[in-house]
This record gives structure tokens, C-alpha cells and sequence, in this order.
């Protein structure tokens, strides 16, 4: 602090120690998991049990802000790797798929992980994100994904 002033990163804060505007957004991050083996999990988020509705998992996140998704990690266990390279993770809004990434069939721990800019996939206050992964043959398990992102500037 100079004479009052705090300047960092262009930020400044004068005597009055008053901040209009937005700085970065709140970031959030959600968690999803699922421990069991299969060839199509349902994630569970907390410790609320998934149940398959509709092509999504049916159980997820009700977002309180509106904001946009800005990335996804995954980490996961093929246990037995499949002949058909179809597995996937579908990240969902909603219920409608907005974000599909490939995932890999080798055996053993497998990271994954899926970024983008702010404001390319968005939502609204009171929407609904649900995260699963399909695959006709690959059994996989011990999953924890991490979908984290942004909310807008709210009150």
C-alpha cells in the first residue's frame, strides 16, 4: 500500500477500499464419482445414487448462477479394455448433450481432461448438469471427474 492505494495486476483499490465491477467471476467446481466397475456409469454427485433417466444419469448439479463450463478432468480405471473404441463421457445441461469427449480403452488408470474458453458452453440459473460415460464394451470404474468453470457477476 502507497499512499493509500493498492495496485496489483491492474487492480487498484484507493482509500476508500470500494470494487466496482467484475474481477475474474466466482469459479466453481463440482464432483462427480463413481467407484463400481461397468460398461456404463451413471456419476454420482455427493452422495446422492445416480439412476439412468432419459439417456442422462437424471441426478446432477441445480446451478444458483448463470455462468459457462471451462473444463473437465477425469480420472478413471479400465479394468477390462473393449474391441470397440466408443467410450465417452457426456457432460449434460439440462439434459441435452453439450460436451462429448473420447475417452481411452488402455488398461490401467487412465487422466483425461477437456478445456475451453469461457463462454462457449453456457447456462442459466436453475439449470441442471449431469455428467456420465458410455461404452458398449470397455468396463471401467473408480471415476472422479471434475467439471469447474465460472459464474457471471452476480449479486
Amino acid at each position: 500500500m502507497v499512499n493509500g492505494k493498492i495496485t496489483t495486476k491492474g487492480l487498484v483499490i484507493e482509500r476508500n477500499r470500494t470494487v466496482t465491477g467484475e474481477v475474474n467471476g466466482s469459479k466453481f467446481c463440482l464432483v462427480f464419482s463413481h467407484l463400481g466397475p461397468d460398461t456404463n456409469i451413471n456419476l454420482k454427485c455427493g452422495v446422492v445414487e445416480s439412476r439412468k433417466t432419459n439417456g442422462t444419469n437424471g441426478v446432477g448439479y441445480v446451478l444458483p448462477f448463470p455462468g459457462s463450463i471451462t473444463s473437465i478432468s477425469l480420472e478413471y480405471y479400465v479394468s477390462v479394455a473393449g474391441t470397440v473404441d466408443d467410450f465417452n463421457m457426456h457432460l449434460y445441461i439440462n439434459n441435452t448433450n453439450i460436451i462429448t469427449t473420447s475417452l481411452g480403452i488402455t488398461v490401467g488408470r487412465l487422466p483425461e481432461y477437456y478445456t475451453q474458453a469461457r463462454d462457449i458452453d453456457t447456462f442459466n440459473a436453475g439449470d441442471f448438469i449431469s455428467v456420465e460415460t458410455v461404452s458398449s464394451d470397455t468396463t471401467h470404474g473408480d471415476l472422479k471427474c471434475f467439471v469447474s468453470g465460472v459464474f457471471d457477476n452476480h449479486d
